[in-house]
């Protein structure tokens, strides 16, 4: 009878075991299977991307081809520096790309004639000793096309340049920035090392000199005069109403007086007559003609205001800046009794365009 319980007993001792084997392996497959849902995706596309990524094949880039950009490009000075000015204000992202001239005859060609180094924009700083005339005969050293366009690609390019630099064996370099289209200057910069200018002995302090000395611009008449000859030579303002209503009240560049109905411009701020739609016309003409000077005076930004189509009445004004810089070298006489004074670097241009180029900001 004990023996047949015993049997009994191991009979199902073994069944018991058999069920909790049997609930052992599904509970472990079923861990198996929540951790196979958790983990298998995130290994599969490790494994994918070592596959895909594993090996690194290293490749040219394409060169942007710059020439091409010149679709839709904008031809008139005073339009092109308006946009410029407008997305500026907006506080738009720009970018510059550049690619290396292989042809240079045709910029060599334009550098000889009368649109490019013999021209006002140039010789007028000639005129003031700032940029040695043979510059005119410098060959070139390098030549680059650059363009500068906006976040909006579909707006097309700001500008297509040619960065041209030319100079001697002593180091004295001349840098122009031209429009490639249209032949504007954008930038001119001379430098040339102080041993070429001045002999150590007869070096002497250039303190005190500035711009204002170089122009002969004593009062605020001939800042102005200053103001409108750039405007006119460098910013296109010829085109903007706010040029042409100064010129229609005898305010022409260069000239030596400006006068309204015979009242003199120069009272505080600028003009100061009996009101009327015609001297209220000219007193916003004259707001809008400004300029900001360093405390040494040996930087002046020209504050060039531009609006859509030129016109001033009920739009607003944006402004770029057009800024004249030197550093000064002093040479002294044996007798200590006249200084002669040279730029021992100099620079004219738009410094929102020319500072984007690296070769130009060196």
């Amino acid at each position: 009878m004990n023996a047949v319980r015993n049997t009994k007993g191991k009979k199902e001792n073994k069944r018991i075991k058999s069920i909790i084997k049997r609930f052992g392996f599904g509970a472990l497959g079923l861990v198996i299977l929540i951790a196979a849902a958790f983990f298998a995706p995130k290994l599969i596309l490790e494994f994918q991307d070592n596959v895909r990524c594993g090996k690194v094949v290293l490749s040219e880039a394409e060169e942007m081809d710059i020439t091409s950009f010149n679709t839709g490009y904008e031809k008139e000075l005073y339009k092109r520096l308006f946009r410029f000015a407008e997305e500026l204000e907006e506080g738009q992202q720009f970018y510059v790309a550049s690619q290396e001239m292989e042809d240079t005859a045709e910029i060599e060609d334009f550098l000889k004639s009368e649109k490019g180094l013999y021209r006002d924009e140039i010789w007028i700083w000639m005129d003031y000793g700032a940029i040695t005339e043979n510059a005119l005969f410098y060959p070139m050293r390098q030549c680059r096309q650059y363009v500068i366009y906006g976040d909006d690609f579909s707006n097309g390019m700001n500008f297509i340049l040619w960065y041209v630099e030319l100079g001697e064996e002593d180091s004295t370099e001349l840098k122009l920035l031209i429009d490639a289209e249209t032949w504007e200057f954008y930038g001119i910069s001379i430098e040339v090392p102080e041993e070429n200018l001045i002999q150590n002995e007869y070096k002497a302090s250039a303190e005190g000199y500035n711009l204002r000395d170089l122009f002969s611009a004593r009062t605020d008449i001939d800042m102005l005069n200053m103001w409108y000859a750039l405007g006119f030579y460098y910013g296109g303002q010829k085109e903007s109403e706010i040029f042409q209503i100064a010129e229609e009240y005898g305010y022409y560049a260069y000239a030596s007086e400006f006068e309204i109905y015979g009242v003199d411009a120069i009272e505080s701020p600028y003009i100061n007559i009996d009101s009327s739609d015609e001297e209220e016309k000219i007193q916003k003409v004259l707001e809008n003609l400004k300029w900001e000077e360093s405390e040494d005076k040996n930087c002046i930004d020209f504050l060039f205001p531009y609006s859509r189509d030129g016109m001033m009445e009920g739009q607003d004004i944006t402004e770029l800046r057009f800024r004249v810089e030197a550093e000064w070298s002093a040479k002294a006489l044996n007798d200590k009794s006249t200084y002669f004074f040279k730029p021992q670097k100099f620079i004219v241009g738009f410094p929102e365009i020319y500072e984007r180029i690296p070769e130009f900001s060196e």
